[in-house]
């Protein structure tokens, strides 16, 4: 029943997705008049075809993608250098003048502006309203979710330790007069009374031991900083906006530098620094300095890497590495992370099919962070048990959708920003196909329908971001192409809009085949 489910999960994802998706631009463009000549679900060879009016609707032979062929997307001149029509010059000349205007009159070239842009964008605008109603269905409908980290702090980096009124082991219990239930909410309140009001520090109260303790925290370790007059605009010699910015880049320095560059800007002075990559980060140095404490509870285990290969399993939890015990996320973190390039004994407690709790031993071999060779991985992620039931109103829950919504949006773009920054290895480990895809999916169905409807609306929002950017082929180019003539008032030289087309294409389908075969290979152990 477990392969059935996922082999049905893989099917569900990428028909509904995609029907969706190309829905959207269907629906437009028989609102707006314009010609659809095709409807396929799939690439290739037509396995299935049915005409209903002037549309042919497919089911095509690769199940990855789905496409809408409108009728003059391009001017017939584009068409021809193309190859997508043969004999156009001989249709032209053999056509009456009532099938010409007809033709013309069909095309999507000569639909205003605002309609082009609709027709364009409503394959992803669907994708997205897709997310927001599945997320608002679930929440609806209530589901098992991770319990909230609680406020404690179990260990503050050295490096700023003797710099910080924070301790070891204390309990956040307040952020200036709001009571903090969790130690995401505790960041959260940080960083935001100490942007909104400018502070250089914030009150907290905090439980350390067996009292209660008022503290002002500092808000920036940057030496000499001032809030109401210095702009933090640089660091690590790259430009940042906001102090978000600044943490994200800061991050990537930790563990790997001592100190890093910053430049700060107080009117039209501007003072370069080197310091700590904590410090770096602004008034979100807690999110980089503080370790929570928490159960080594894993919530996933990354795919191709070696927790994956040994046996973990999402769900797992750890309670002992070589034999030594462990009972928080830091302590079993710290010990990986230093058992570099070396094979390890990890014990893990896991619940059986029957209900029944079981411990179960693998040898894991350690591997080097590509991103910061010094330390090692297996592959996991730390998560909190599903132990809560979240249920909500439904006002309440579409806020939460569309909030989640966005959130996926903007965490996916600085991802895929991130992983293109990073090294061959990175990139090879991070992107995948559509076997990538698949198996993710297989796998979340084979775990439940939180699971997998959770990993169905992403899937959507990243095809509807993926295909929003403003390459050719891609419905943002089609945007941007439409953007630009109606900004000069003509079409784009046919000429020079064929070359565009042709290039991408040709680079299109070399990365598709790039992607697919390291798919693969990095699957392949799978089955040897």
């Amino acid at each position: 029943m477990e392969f059935l489910r996922g082999i049905f999960g893989i099917i569900f994802l990428f028909s509904v997705a995609i029907f969706v998706h190309e829905f959207g631009h269907f629906f437009f463009a028989k609102l707006f008049g314009v010609g659809v000549e095709t409807f396929s679900i799939g690439f290739g060879r037509k396995l299935w075809r049915r005409r209903w009016g002037d549309t042919e609707y497919c089911l095509s032979a690769i199940p990855f993608g789905g496409y809408v062929k409108l009728r003059g997307v391009l001017t017939p001149e584009v068409e021809a250098m193309l190859g997508e029509k043969e004999g156009e010059e001989h249709k032209k000349a053999t056509s009456s003048l009532s099938d010409s205007v007809l033709e013309e009159v069909r095309a999507l070239r000569t639909k205003p502006y605002w309609q082009k842009l609709l027709i364009f964008s409503a394959g992803c605008i669907n994708n997205l309203l897709t997310a927001v109603i599945v997320f608002f269905l679930m929440a609806v409908i209530g589901y098992k979710a991770p319990a909230p980290i609680p406020p404690v702090i179990e260990k503050i980096d050295p490096a700023v330790s003797a710099k910080v009124e924070l301790r070891d082991n204390d309990r956040v219990l307040q952020v200036s007069e709001k009571p903090v239930e969790s130690y995401v909410e505790f960041l959260s309140e940080f960083s935001r009374y100490a942007g909104s009001y400018k502070a250089k520090a914030v009150p907290l109260v905090v439980e350390r031991g067996s009292t209660t303790q008022s503290l002002l925290v500092t808000a920036w370790l940057i030496p000499n900083f001032s809030p109401d007059e210095d702009r933090l605009v640089a660091v690590d010699g790259r430009r940042v906006r906001t102090v978000s910015e600044a943490a994200n880049v800061a991050e990537r320095a930790l563990g790997v530098r001592d100190t890093i560059p910053v430049k700060i800007a107080r009117g039209e002075e501007l003072r370069e620094l080197d310091v700590h990559p904590i410090a770096a980060a602004g008034y979100h140095w807690p999110a980089l300095a503080c370790e929570p404490r928490s159960a080594p509870f894993i919530g996933m285990v990354l795919p191709n890497l070696p927790a994956e290969k040994a046996g973990l399993q999402p769900g797992d939890t750890i309670v002992a590495l070589d034999g030594i015990p462990v009972s928080t996320r830091l302590q079993a973190t710290e010990y990986i992370r230093k058992s570099l390039n070396k094979e390890i004994d990890v014990t893990v407690e896991r619940q059986a099919k029957d209900g029944t709790t079981q411990r179960v031993t693998v040898k894991v071999m350690v591997r080097p962070d590509p991103e910061k060779p010094t330390r090692g991985q297996i592959g996991i992620v730390f998560s909190q048990p599903l132990t809560k039931h979240f249920q909500l109103p439904p006002h309440k829950a579409l806020v939460h959708a569309v909030t989640r919504t966005w959130i996926i949006i903007t965490g996916y773009v600085y991802t895929v920003g991130d992983i293109l920054r990073s090294n061959f290895q990175t990139v090879r480990e991070n992107v995948g196909g559509p076997v990538a895809i698949s198996r993710f999916g297989y796998d979340a169905a084979k775990r439940g329908w939180k699971w997998f409807f959770d990993f169905f609306a992403m899937f959507n929002i990243i095809l509807a971001v993926t295909n929003l950017l403003p390459l050719p082929v891609f419905d943002g180019g089609h945007i941007l192409f439409a953007t630009i003539e109606a900004i000069i008032r003509r079409p784009l030289p046919a000429w020079l809009l064929a070359r565009i087309y042709q290039m991408f294409i040709i680079l299109l389908i070399a990365l598709a085949v790039a992607v697919t075969f390291n798919d693969i290979i990095m699957n392949s152990w799978r089955i040897l």
